[in-house]
């Protein structure tokens, strides 16, 4: 008998408290696979965790939030049921639902979901930043401003990033608003480049090159050039962009699902 089988024999002798323990261990390997991106593998972990203990929120959610990082949404929103229907009070679950629900374009469900997870956990800056995006996307810009208004955080350059883009979108010029809320960042690490470009210090050229050969940096640089050439109502130039972002960004950056949905929107007008 391989050693394997030999542990997993002995943890079925000693009874289910053994088999709920085996799953913990087995969803806390998964978790450590989806933070080093082998989102197959963390899959293969939650179900072996849910093979154990078929009752376990955690392992249905960790799954689901592997599905929506490979882009399975059908599947994650499955997961995401069953993790709520064990524990209606996980505002994780709600969150991941809310974000597979945005990602098909589902916006009324998507906010639905958002929102209840802030009111279980109105400390949770990302169903915050899911919550604003949503609504952008949505067409709900103010919603959007204070969504993201909440998320704000003068060190993180993709807060500041995200709500002067919420406010552009809404017609404001939020130029002043993000020169104060970058006044605390080091503009020369990226993505300080996009947010020169904004504040008009820079020009799109000086951002790609900013982004050199990371491959992560230059499917950002498609989405937020993207976003700057759409707001200067050059469609061509926004839409070519937006297409690299969709096809070069990792499914679990926030910057795809927009990206998607901006292709989509620009490629509907004539």
């Amino acid at each position: 008998m391989r050693f394997l089988q030999l542990v997993l024999a002995v943890f079925f002798l000693l009874g289910l408290p053994a088999c709920r323990q085996l799953s913990a261990a087995l969803s806390t390997q998964g978790s450590h696979d989806y933070q080093k991106g082998d989102y197959d593998r963390a899959i293969r972990d939650y179900d072996n965790a849910i093979r154990w203990n078929p009752k376990s929120p955690g392992a249905f959610n960790g799954r689901g939030a592997a599905y929506v990082a490979k882009g399975n949404y059908d599947q994650a929103i499955q997961d995401f049921n069953e993790a709520i229907h064990l524990n209606p009070q996980s505002a994780g679950a709600f969150n991941g639902r809310g974000s597979a629900y945005f990602a098909k374009g589902d916006y009324d469900r998507a906010l639905q979901d958002l929102n209840e997870a802030i009111r279980l956990n109105p400390k949770s800056p990302r169903a915050l930043l899911n919550l604003g995006i949503a609504n952008i996307y949505a067409g709900h810009f103010s919603e959007a401003q204070q969504d993201l208004s909440q998320y704000l955080d003068p060190k993180d350059p993709y807060s500041v990033v995200w709500l002067y883009l919420a406010r552009a979108k809404g017609g404001t010029d939020g130029k002043d608003e993000l020169k104060t809320n970058a006044a605390a960042l080091n503009l020369s690490t990226w993505p300080g480049p996009v947010i020169q470009l904004y504040l008009g210090q820079n020009t799109p050229e000086d951002v790609l090159h900013a982004a050199g050969s990371d491959s992560g940096q230059r499917c950002e640089y498609s989405f937020y050039v993207g976003e700057y050439r759409a707001l200067r109502g050059e469609r061509p130039e926004a839409l070519a962009l937006f297409r690299s972002a969709r096809d070069e960004c990792p499914k679990d950056f926030i910057e795809y699902v927009p990206a998607v949905t901006e292709v989509k929107d620009l490629e509907k007008q004539k």
